[in-house]
């Protein structure tokens, strides 16, 4: 690269003059050359290595969005609808300034001939692990396993006493993980996709975990461990159905996908539910659920508010279904209910 564009561009990130803002660039930097890089995803990552703080989940995807919007506005970043875009001689800018730092490696293939020194990281992304790996891993923050063919966690993960995001996203392999019991600092547990069976020992005891993503999983949860995690903001079971009495005690809840197994157990959520914030859900009731998992979306930006009937019926005595103040474009009902639906103030 030129030294005078390279010096035009670095001045250009030193008037950020903000650290979080410049973590957020140095990120972008990662992606691949003229790679879409969805908004989520850097939000996502932003808000687990705790780049992004606040009370609300909403409140920090508001932030994480704001951050991205100055990266445009300043030119380091090009917009593209759902995702930003960083042009080729910004990124050469961004990797080395990252090279100056040991923690970060941009390095695939060939070129990646050795381990680097690991004392220093803070987020790795590995295939296969050793029994012992993580003993020595003690600052760990991330640890993004997404999408590789592992089968089992080492029991060393319990010396990631500071990790804070734990991501095995689309792991086909994975069948069980150990005991997480020791991981007090864990605000993020993601298992979607995975084929994990049962939930690990010792989740009942993450009183920091305010993020749990079990999206087609079809393991079976444990009555009681749920209303133990009060932190919770984001729970998504869409393919998991529970029992009222197991999501309406999480009054910090901002976003719900659960399947209730009949009316009853929706009206009961719906009257009791002590929720305040809950302002994105994909709730199911009844039965079927392969018929209706079609609905069921992993951006809560397509159906903000979705309840969806199936093959549910009312029984003799029962209260009808009853939905105050719901979008009627969100509302599906793939089997009659027999006998009959209630809204209220719909738009």
């Amino acid at each position: 690269m030129e030294n005078e564009v390279f010096q035009a561009l670095k001045f250009s990130y030193n008037r950020l003059n903000n650290s979080s803002l410049q973590q957020c660039f140095l990120y972008c930097g990662l992606y691949p050359e003229d790679h879409p890089i969805a908004r989520d995803n850097v939000i996502e990552y932003l808000i687990d290595e705790g780049v992004i703080r606040g009370e609300s989940r909403q409140a920090k995807l508001d932030e994480g969005h704001t951050m991205l919007n100055r990266l445009v506005r300043v030119c380091l970043l090009e917009e593209d609808s759902y995702f930003v875009k960083m042009h080729d001689l910004v990124r050469d800018m961004a990797i080395q300034i990252m090279e100056i730092d040991p923690r970060v490696v941009v390095k695939a293939g060939k070129e990646l001939a050795e381990m680097p020194d690991l004392r220093n990281w803070q987020r790795i992304l590995l295939r296969f692990i050793e029994y012992s790996f993580f003993e020595q891993l003690h600052g760990l923050k991330v640890l993004d396993l997404s999408q590789t063919g592992i089968e089992e966690l080492p029991g060393s993960i319990s010396y990631l006493v500071n990790l804070s995001a734990l991501l095995l996203r689309e792991c086909l392999g994975l069948r069980c993980l150990p005991s997480l019991a020791q991981l007090s600092a864990l605000k993020k547990l993601d298992l979607y996709d995975s084929r994990v069976e049962k939930l690990p020992e010792g989740i009942e005891w993450l009183s920091n975990l305010s993020y749990l993503d079990l999206g087609f999983t079809y393991l079976e949860l444990t009555p009681g461990i749920l209303p133990k995690l009060s932190h919770m903001q984001f729970l998504a079971l869409p393919s998991i159905t529970v029992k009222e009495e197991e999501v309406a005690s999480l009054r910090k809840l901002e976003t719900l996908k659960c399947i209730f197994y009949d009316v009853g157990e929706f009206n009961k959520y719906r009257t009791s539910t002590s929720a305040p914030n809950l302002s994105s859900y994909q709730i199911i009731v009844g039965q079927g659920r392969d018929i209706f998992l079609r609905f069921i979306t992993t951006d809560v930006k397509t159906y903000v508010k979705t309840v969806t009937f199936c093959e549910c019926g009312v029984s003799d005595g029962e209260d009808a279904p009853h939905i105050p103040k719901c979008p009627i474009s969100a509302l599906y009902t793939l089997r009659r209910p027999k006998n009959h639906l209630m809204l209220e103030d719909c738009n």
